[in-house]
């Protein structure tokens, strides 16, 4: 029997009466309790069955990333069926070619969804397509279907910035195994009433049976507009976020209640991270290390990340989590092993039962110290040089230069640096007496940064801009 399915089943009569989702549908603040949660996903697996979709079949989702989308994987889940999220950060060619790896029977939209077929060019030969805001709620009869472990759940795609996307498989062990893990190293007690940006840690905490606030943001937007929707959001007692650096940035703190924060992504400069520090100063900050293959790998406070930077000059991730185990080689690459670790994709099947991170670090006193992509390196008489300490230095030294990057092009050091009132002399005398060597320095109104991550810098695109 599936674990995830059972274990929300169980959760869902426990907290029949509790809010499970405070959501924001035609402008109006909306809630439904896990009575509700548990019925509807009940009805979204006989919609599902009556459409046709069978134990086994893959469906392809377009739907964007809210209450509902939880709501039907779940209701997938029920009858063995797979749902493929898909990024839509990837870009259209890759897309298609998923779409083609992955030989869906289905496809799921919304009334949102204005661009499938411009994105798929073999929509005609699919079975059905499923408008999710268009689905019959009102058969809510418990299945009792029997869904085994290592039946396939989730599928979930890379973004590709820096190579083909990737989709990986998330089989129901898979995935509970995850949100177990998420679920040991996080501190439950203290969370009640949690706002997440992060599908995944949505159904953490229905495991949890605690309150999701789910806004539903698109972060591309200007930040007056996302705090203009989430103010709707200002009479819940949110006493926790778990969300990415990207929102910390734009969101203003008009949380009265908010205690706790985690949050993970790109690795952070320091003025990043203060800045993040500065607007929540009565809360308790930690910040996760992980990936899609391994959703958490280490945990360290904020505060304690931001201080090793300043006193040490180090990039202190924290202690190993619970239940990963990590270990190095030669060239000093991350690489981790444990019951969170998604060793499958439709590409390939990981035998080794570890994942390189392609980050390179090592311990010290029993916390990851990070030092850069293990592809974003100089040797530098002859010591290698990670791009990252190079630019965490310069910003060290010279806090008023917001954000920069380093690189080595055809045998020439560059230094771009967002535009800023700062001596250019100086820096480049900096860069010299630190590191022997000579930059040259190109200003820009912004550093180009991963399309879904805003603060991990896309070195690609700098190096085409020479």
């Amino acid at each position: 029997m599936s674990k995830i399915v059972e274990k929300f089943s169980k959760v869902c009569f426990d907290n029949s009466d509790k809010i499970a989702f405070y959501y924001i549908e035609n402008n109006k603040l909306k809630s439904k309790t896990f009575k509700s949660v548990y019925e509807e996903t009940n009805a979204i697996a006989n919609n599902l069955l009556a459409n046709g979709v069978k134990k086994g079949d893959r469906i392809f989702t377009l739907a964007p990333s809210n209450y509902k989308l939880c709501l039907f994987i779940m209701g997938a889940f029920k009858i063995g069926a797979s749902i493929m999220y898909i990024d839509l950060f990837a870009k259209q060619d890759k897309i298609n070619n998923l779409f083609n790896k992955y030989n869906p029977k289905y496809i799921l939209v919304s009334n949102k969804t204005r661009y499938i077929k411009p994105f798929i060019r073999n929509i005609s030969n699919i079975k059905r397509v499923i408008n999710i805001d268009k689905i019959d709620t009102k058969n809510i009869q418990e299945l009792g279907m029997d869904i085994e472990q290592n039946t396939h759940g989730l599928l979930t795609t890379t973004t590709g910035q820096t190579g083909d996307p990737k989709i990986y498989i998330r089989t129901h062990e898979d995935l509970y195994n995850q949100l177990d893990v998420i679920m040991n190293n996080i501190d439950k007690k203290n969370l009640n009433t949690i706002l997440t940006t992060s599908y995944i840690y949505i159904f953490a905490n229905l495991l949890m049976g605690k309150t999701s606030v789910i806004p539903n943001l698109n972060l591309k937007k200007d930040s007056r507009v996302i705090n203009k929707k989430l103010s709707k959001f200002n009479n819940i007692r949110i006493d926790t976020f778990i969300t990415s650096p990207d929102f910390l940035l734009k969101v203003d703190n008009n949380f009265n209640y908010l205690k706790t924060i985690y949050f993970g992504g790109a690795i952070l400069n320091y003025n990043e991270a203060s800045k993040i520090y500065d607007k929540f100063p009565n809360c308790n900050i930690n910040y996760i290390y992980g990936s899609t293959e391994c959703n958490i790998i280490s945990v360290n406070s904020l505060y304690k990340y931001i201080k090793d930077l300043e006193e040490k000059h180090i990039n202190n991730l924290g202690k190993i989590v619970n239940d990963v185990k990590f270990k190095t080689n030669k060239e000093q690459d991350i690489i981790v092993t444990g019951k969170n670790l998604l060793t499958q994709s439709i590409e390939e099947i990981n035998t080794t039962n570890e994942y390189n991170t392609n980050d390179s670090g090592y311990l010290l006193n029993g916390e990851l110290i990070y030092l850069g992509r293990n592809i974003f390196k100089t040797t530098i008489n002859d010591k290698i040089i990670y791009y990252n300490q190079i630019e965490q230095e310069i910003i060290l030294n010279m806090k008023e230069i917001e954000k920069c990057a380093f690189l080595e092009h055809n045998n020439q050091y560059y230094l771009f640096i967002k535009k800023a009132k700062v001596n250019y002399d100086k820096i480049k005398e900096f860069v010299k007496n630190k590191y022997n060597i000579e930059i040259k320095l190109i200003e820009l109104k912004g550093i180009p940064c991963d399309i879904k991550h805003n603060t991990k810098i896309d070195y690609k695109k700098l190096g085409e801009m020479i």
